[in-house]
């Protein structure tokens, strides 16, 4: 099992070197397309989760199902997660 405390995430953070808006606004874009890919699986909970963070739109059952982006696929970056992942997990 994953055991990715707090503390890795700042520690991530850190080394990044990515501000805090940054930071913030990825959180918020993951929670968001988030709530997009589960609401077929988990519709009530979404819902009510998207109607208590005040997202653009009344519901989120209008909203459209998220898009990959190729141009944000950093293979470099999946290996080197996966690598660490790996280590963390069987490792430890």
């Amino acid at each position: 099992m994953l055991k990715l405390q707090k503390s890795d995430f700042i520690m991530m953070m850190k080394i990044r070197k990515i501000s805090k808006l940054t930071a913030q606004y990825m959180l918020w874009t993951i929670l968001e397309q988030g709530l997009r890919l589960l609401h077929p699986f988990m519709p009530f909970i979404t819902e009510e989760i998207w109607q208590k963070i005040k997202v653009d739109g009344e519901t989120i059952m209008l909203q459209q199902y998220p898009v990959a982006d190729n141009n944000l696929i950093d293979v470099k970056i999946e290996k080197n997660l996966f690598e660490y992942i790996k280590r963390s997990c069987f490792f430890t």
